[in-house]
C-alpha cells in the first residue's frame, strides 16, 4: 500500500511537471511575439511601395522632374515625374486631370541629388489629353513643355482653353 501510495505520488508529480513543461514553451512563446510586437512597434514605420499608393508621385525619388500644376480653383499640385515613363491619371488622384498651368521646377539625378541647371534644362514633358477617337495622333496634341518655357498655361481660367482645348489629361511623360 506504500508502494501505491507512493507510486501515485510520483504519477501526480510526473503529470504535473509535464504539464508545467507542456505549457512552458507556449508561456516563452507568447512572451517571444509580445517582444517581437513591441520590437516592431519600436522601429520607424518604412512605407512599402504598394502602401504608398497614390502617394509615390509627391516624393522625389532618383531621376524624378518636379512640376508644378494648377487648377481652376487656385490649387497646386507639386508631384514628382519619374523620368522616361508615361504616368497615366487613372493611377493616382494626386496627379491632376484639369490643370491649368504647369512648370518644371527641379530635376532630380540618378543619385538622389538635385540635378545641374544644364540637366534641367534638356529636360521636356509632354501633357497627352484623354483620346475619344477624334485624335488623328496622341502626338498632334499632346503639349510639350520644358524650362524654357516657364510657366506654361494649359487652359484659360474662364473656360477659353489654350493647349488642351477643354480635354482632360490621361497621361504626363517627361523625358
Amino acid at each position: 500500500m506504500f508502494f501505491t501510495m507512493l507510486n501515485l505520488a510520483l504519477s501526480l508529480l510526473l503529470l504535473a511537471s509535464t504539464a508545467a513543461a507542456a505549457t512552458l514553451p507556449m508561456t516563452t512563446r507568447k512572451l517571444r511575439d509580445q517582444q517581437i510586437l513591441l520590437d516592431s512597434a519600436l522601429e520607424p514605420y518604412r512605407p512599402t511601395e504598394s502602401s504608398r499608393g497614390e502617394a509615390r508621385y509627391l516624393d522625389a525619388d532618383p531621376n524624378t522632374v518636379g512640376v508644378i500644376f494648377m487648377n481652376t480653383k487656385d490649387e497646386g499640385a507639386h508631384v514628382w515625374l519619374p523620368l522616361g515613363v508615361r504616368v497615366f491619371v487613372r493611377e493616382s488622384r494626386v496627379l491632376p486631370v484639369r490643370p491649368l498651368t504647369a512648370r518644371i521646377t527641379s530635376l532630380v539625378g540618378n543619385k538622389s541629388q538635385r540635378a545641374s541647371k544644364e540637366a534641367l534644362d534638356r529636360i521636356g514633358c509632354r501633357v497627352y489629353p484623354k483620346s475619344s477617337g477624334d485624335f488623328p495622333t496622341e502626338d498632334d496634341f499632346a503639349v510639350h513643355f520644358s524650362t524654357a518655357d516657364d510657366l506654361v498655361r494649359l487652359a484659360a481660367k474662364g473656360g477659353i482653353v489654350d493647349g488642351l482645348d477643354g480635354w482632360e489629361v490621361e497621361s504626363y511623360e517627361c523625358e
